[in-house]
């Protein structure tokens, strides 16, 4: 019946980080990506059609969100629809339904709901029930992967301007969201020399911790620096006040480990910076430090 669903998006690099490992989670494979023309889309399997795409309105106005209106992925199993689920939550997408039956539909619909970081409300939705001899592992996430072949975030930072190209240098592979893991995230963060791992900030809620694997990285805090090494450590409990940040002042790059905790709430304080973060709702919100909003 359909060609292809049409998803119109304010922001590339932000839609692709949230709807790349969407559709990964639910096997749907790439068709095409074209940044430079702002667009990309997914087709169903076995394929070629029909086609999901996200890109830019064709007229260069702001995309809108309709009251009503509600693009729904087809899942093959029931643990599709909760690692979807928590892909999109930890991507900047904000649930309107957590995942479970909806008898109401039928005695074997499991859907989940949620909106993407423009608001547009998507579904994910398995028809079948669950399998009574298939093998349980099936539908589950990998058990092992190399780290260095998970791909780097397409989108290097939630930082607005002029804040955001003081992140250049830096790239994340977030480890932990390929096993679904939704309630703290695992990156493998790589500073090119002169690169910071983000604005010196401390959180309020957020637990931190930080494992260095290859290099020299110096740690700023409110004691001042210290000069990082392989084997070395440092965390950071929530609420402490004690603002941080790790910059690569030497010629080769820094690998390392950083964990944190995805807990509601939370705020970023940044005392060398004008602006606030605030997590509403899965997402973070950035303002100046007077409450004026980032556009």
């Amino acid at each position: 019946m359909l060609s292809h669903a049409y998803i119109g998006i304010s922001d590339f690099a932000r839609a692709w980080a949230f709807y790349a490992p969407l559709m990964q989670a639910l096997g749907y494979p790439l068709r095409f990506c074209e940044p430079d023309r702002g667009r990309a889309g997914w087709q169903s399997v076995p394929g070629p059609r029909p086609l999901l795409v996200i890109a830019l309105p064709f007229d260069g106005q702001p995309p809108t969100v309709g009251n009503g209106s509600m693009v729904a992925l087809l899942a093959a199993t029931r643990a599709q629809v909760d690692q979807a689920h928590a892909m999109a939550l930890a991507h900047g997408g904000t649930s309107e339904g957590a995942p479970g039956l909806r008898p109401h539909y039928h005695p074997h619909y499991y859907g989940a709901y949620f909106r993407d970081p423009d608001g547009n409300k998507l579904a994910v939705a398995c028809h079948e029930p669950p399998p009574q001899h298939a093998d349980a592992t099936a539908s589950r996430p990998p058990v092992a992967v190399r780290a260095a072949d998970v791909a780097p975030r397409a989108r290097q930072t939630n930082y607005p301007e002029p804040f955001a190209t003081r992140m250049a240098g830096r790239s994340k592979r977030a480890l932990g969201d390929v096993f679904g893991l939704a309630n703290f995230g695992v990156n493998l963060t790589r500073l090119a020399p002169g690169a910071m791992s983000s604005l010196r900030h401390a959180h309020t809620r957020q637990d931190e911790f930080v494992y260095v694997l290859q290099g020299h990285p110096t740690l700023h805090t409110d004691e001042g620096r210290t000069p990082l090494a392989p084997g070395q450590c440092a965390g950071f409990r929530a609420g402490s006040g004690n603002a941080h940040h790790l910059i690569n002042e030497t010629d080769q790059d820094v690998l390392y480990l950083e964990v944190g905790d995805r807990l509601p709430g939370d705020e970023g304080r940044y005392p060398d910076d004008d602006i606030q973060a605030v997590m509403v709702d899965g997402r973070w919100r950035f303002a100046h430090k007077n409450g004026e909003p980032y556009a």
